[in-house]
């Protein structure tokens, strides 16, 4: 049986990807800070450590075939990179070393797609350039961006594979995490669309990708895991088809989010962390587009639609247990 260690075990994607990993028969370990908190199945072939990434995990990475590193912080509020490159570079170094020491197979880093160049609908991007602005500006995306660099460097025996996940959604998504998107919409009668859009992609399929890229034979690749390029108005109108609700759909012009950005920077210069930022509202009015041609070709996946990423997330949101 083959061993995987995964760190960030009880985020959304983490979770779908245990369940994933124990299902197609594989012995795991996770990652994960409060193991009361644990949303996954449960498991004689899982074993959950507390922990977080700037612990020292080589005890834990002998005999493991396969590391998926999926722990990062993704708040988009905090004030300066180095708030960021402590976990989402530094972190990747500590536990790419730990690994290549313990004679690991494989490291999977899961990055984002917002390190390479965004697209258009006829123009989608993909894994040949990297990123522009306003993504460039992102203190998020630039400390991704770094543990992105070293890894691509190294040249050391281990193999190592860059996953770059799109917007995610889907099972165990939260209205404090990505499934905000939605929530925000729940129940209005008038749903405000920024004017940019996104690429949905289900979590079932980023953890299917994962387990696929283990049969690499590759040393050193990055993917794109994308599914449909979508406004966000065509999304809030797909999503009250689907759950059968009447709203109103108003795009926010472009220069009510620069406002809003631009009061954002004056709180953020008192030093107050916020996620209204001028970056965050241009990346709000930007077409967020990206092809999966690679990912399709080269871990054979089959994404699946929208509509059921939509109610997969509403399972999540709706259940009397999801985080407020």
């Amino acid at each position: 049986m083959q061993t995987v260690f995964v760190t960030g075990a009880n985020g959304l994607l983490g979770a779908n990807l245990i369940n994933q990993l124990l299902n197609r028969g594989f012995s795991v370990i996770g990652l994960i800070r409060n193991k009361s908190k644990y949303k996954g199945i449960q498991s004689p072939n899982l074993k959950l450590i507390e922990g977080d990434i700037s612990s020292d995990l080589s005890p834990y990475l002998t005999n493991i075939d396969y590391v998926v590193h999926c722990a990062a912080i993704t708040d988009q509020g905090l004030l300066k990179l180095s708030d960021y490159l402590e976990i989402n570079r530094d972190g990747v170094i500590k536990l790419y070393n730990a690994s290549l020491e313990n004679h690991v197979k494989k490291f999977i880093f899961i990055s984002t797609s917002n390190t390479l160049k965004h697209g258009y609908i006829r123009d989608p991007g993909s894994e040949n350039q990297i990123f522009r602005k306003p993504f460039s500006d992102s203190l998020y995306a630039k400390s991704k961006f770094e543990a992105e660099k070293f890894l691509l460097s190294q040249n050391k025996g281990l193999d190592v594979i860059i996953l770059n996940p799109t917007f995610i959604l889907g099972e165990f998504c939260s209205s404090q995490g990505s499934g905000r998107l939605i929530k925000m919409a729940l129940g209005k009668k008038i749903i405000l669309a920024p004017p940019g859009g996104k690429n949905i992609v289900n979590v079932k399929d980023i953890a299917e990708g994962i387990i696929n890229s283990f049969y690499l034979t590759t040393r050193k690749e990055q993917i794109i895991l994308a599914n449909e390029n979508i406004s966000y108005h065509d999304f809030y109108r797909l999503l009250c088809k689907t759950i059968q609700q009447k709203s109103i759909i108003i795009k926010i012009p472009k220069l009510i989010l620069y406002s809003v950005g631009l009061v954002g920077e004056l709180i953020r210069l008192c030093g107050k962390e916020t996620e209204l930022s001028l970056v965050n509202m241009k990346i709000l009015c930007s077409k967020n587009y990206y092809t999966n041609k690679k990912s399709i070709y080269q871990l054979r996946l089959y994404y699946r639609t929208t509509e059921e990423t939509i109610r997969d997330s509403l399972k999540s949101l709706t259940h009397p247990n999801n985080p407020k």
